[in-house]
């Protein structure tokens, strides 16, 4: 063999090593953001370094499932009495909170307005369905309800927008 043709040769394999290790690369990666953990509190410090300290306490509204979704958004889900659901997504503000997962309809509304010293946009869209969001602390929220009754989209964004809390634990 040639110089020239084992230089060529080891080049190729660099090449085909490289090309590996971004194909595996790409799985974990796609992997990791498909992710969805169920826990019992929500506290996400293991993986995504930060937990919830303070959620609203109405007597209407109790807390069903806390996710954490792609090791970097937290998810907690809400029943409201009588029979309503509000997803409350949670990351620090450097990360995205992914919503269009949630298959948002297109809205018609926006109203922005300060709440507790913070700014909030609240979406409502002709069915009820709403979207609220915030950030306060370091941390983006969104809270969304796929349906609801008049006026109910605004009350919840004022108790969450007062009342939610996060703390960066690592």
């Amino acid at each position: 063999m040639t110089s020239e043709l084992w230089l060529l040769c080891c080049m190729g394999m660099v090449l085909l090593l490289t090309a590996g290790l971004a194909f595996l690369w790409a799985i974990f990666y796609d992997r990791c953001a498909r992710e969805k953990q169920l826990l019992q509190t929500p506290d996400f410090t293991a993986k995504a370094g930060f937990k919830v300290t303070q959620l609203p306490g109405a007597p209407y509204l109790r807390l069903d499932r806390v996710y954490l979704l792609g090791r970097r958004v937290g998810q907690l889900e809400f029943f409201i009495q009588p029979s309503w659901t509000a997803v409350l997504r949670v990351a620090p503000e450097s990360e995205e909170l992914r919503l269009w997962e949630l298959g948002l309809p297109e809205y018609d509304q926006l109203t922005v307005r300060p709440v507790s010293g913070v700014r909030t946009e609240l979406r409502q869209a002709p069915g009820g369905s709403a979207l609220a969001c915030w950030q306060r602390d370091g941390f983006c929220y969104g809270l969304y309800l796929p349906a609801g009754e008049m006026g109910l989209a605004g009350s919840l964004l004022e108790r969450f927008a007062a009342d939610c809390r996060c703390a960066a634990t690592r």
